[in-house]
């Protein structure tokens, strides 16, 4: 399997992962950092609203380099940032 498909793939997990499965564990995550349900809801609609503002800029910034330069670009700072959100002792440092 060439290693762009294998980038690909992992950017695609990456990012339904981060999307999709905070949202069943919202409960848990307003307990953890001691805020509320709601506060803890608020952080998952203004992530989504980051990628939706986010993503027609990065696609205007990358769209004049070849795709494997960009995707690894890409990863190279949303994995880093997405693993900096969960050691965080409360809301405060994720907003």
């Amino acid at each position: 399997m060439p290693i762009v498909v294998f980038m690909l793939a992992v950017a695609v997990f990456a990012q339904g992962t981060s999307e999709f499965m905070v949202s069943g564990l919202l409960e848990r995550i307003a307990v953890d950092v001691g805020g509320s349900l709601g506060t803890a809801g608020l952080s998952t609609s203004l992530f989504a609203a980051g990628m939706a503002l986010g993503a027609p800029v990065m696609a205007m910034a990358a769209g004049r380099l070849p795709v494997r330069y960009s995707v690894t670009a890409f990863l190279a700072v949303f994995c880093p940032l997405m693993s900096s959100g969960p050691p965080q002792p409360s809301m405060r440092y994720l907003g």
